[in-house]
């Protein structure tokens, strides 16, 4: 009887940690702009205002617990923004352009950000987005980065939070685009189409939240192991009796 406590016990508390856990993921992409303009120059290409044949990286990072979470063997999301479609946190906490060496982050605020990966075992897809928008104070800031790998077979993980590296291989749909546009007494635009290359996710850290269905698990687990110590402290003092 003991051991059967202790062995559901020890289950228990397993199970309440790994029901549920967090990620903060890096997502990496590299590529090259086959289309693109810079008004402004913040690339400072050889051609100022054309980025075509620019070297491109673009860089997300998500906390896999915010949003609306979904997970299956063969797909897996977290999506969500201050925005009325959401109404909840986004995952994305950071995203940055990179472009001919120099580095073009989004604002933080007004979040709209999505994780995805699916993996059906005839396609698989790994999808990044994060936009910002601000229309206060006459400004209205429109600034999106958006890519994904797509390819024709089950090369991809269906995971979120696995760290991998990925090469594009011919077939596979892979490209992205950025959009950093603003208008005010002064227009801003810069924006570009990618010919994506490669795709690097890594974990930077991961934390275990339990569910509230798993706190009752939890307890049952330590009173199970109390319990088992309990006894195993109780029987010398019996067997002296």
């Amino acid at each position: 009887m003991t051991k059967s406590i202790a062995l559901f016990a020890s289950l228990a508390l397993l199970t309440s940690v790994s029901q549920a856990s967090a990620a903060i993921v890096t997502v990496t992409y590299t590529g090259i702009v086959t289309s693109g303009s810079d008004q402004l120059d913040h690339f400072h290409y050889a051609t100022p205002g054309n980025l075509t044949g620019a070297s491109y990286a673009a860089q997300y990072v998500f906390d896999t617990s915010l949003g609306n979470t979904f997970s299956s063997p063969n797909q897996n999301y977290a999506n969500g923004g201050n925005h009325p479609v959401y109404a909840t946190a986004s995952p994305n906490l950071s995203a940055t352009v990179t472009v001919n060496g120099y580095s073009l982050a989004l604002p933080v605020g007004n979040w709209i950000g999505a994780i995805s990966a699916t993996n059906n075992g005839v396609t698989s897809q790994q999808y990044h987005y994060a936009y910002f928008y601000d229309n206060s104070a006459f400004i209205s800031t429109n600034n999106t980065l958006e890519n994904s790998i797509t390819n024709n077979g089950a090369a991809l993980t269906a995971s979120i939070t696995t760290p991998f590296s990925y090469t594009v291989v011919p077939g596979d749909i892979a490209n992205g685009n950025f959009w950093f546009y603003g208008v005010t007494q002064a227009n801003l635009g810069t924006l570009g189409t990618v010919a994506l290359t490669s795709l690097t996710v890594t974990v930077e850290g991961v934390s275990a939240v339990p569910e509230p269905s798993t706190w009752a698990m939890m307890i049952l687990g330590f009173a199970g192991i109390g319990f088992m110590a309990y006894r195993r402290k109780s029987k010398p003092a019996l067997l002296a009796t």
